[in-house]
């Protein structure tokens, strides 16, 4: 279960996450502002400090596209 108290907490720090990355939120809305297609690719990667690096990649199912337009909704009402 989700502590209630830490997502408060997260809330607030994610300004200060913001305020250091600011090219991170124009990123995110503007890759997800249109619609997402089925068979689209997403990569996540990771970088450590020592050249260490962990990727992911997901291709996105038929059975994702209500969470993403559901995800993309809080986008429009975050801008």
């Amino acid at each position: 279960m989700i502590n209630p108290v830490s997502v408060i907490q997260m809330l607030g720090e994610r300004h200060e996450f913001i305020k250091n990355h600011p090219e991170l939120k124009p990123f995110i809305v503007n890759t997800f502002q249109a619609p997402i297609p089925a068979g689209t690719e997403i990569e996540l990667a990771v970088k450590e400090p020592n050249g260490e690096k962990h990727t992911l990649m997901i291709q996105v199912q038929e059975e994702d596209l209500p969470l993403l337009t559901k995800v993309q909704e809080v986008l429009k009402q975050a801008k």
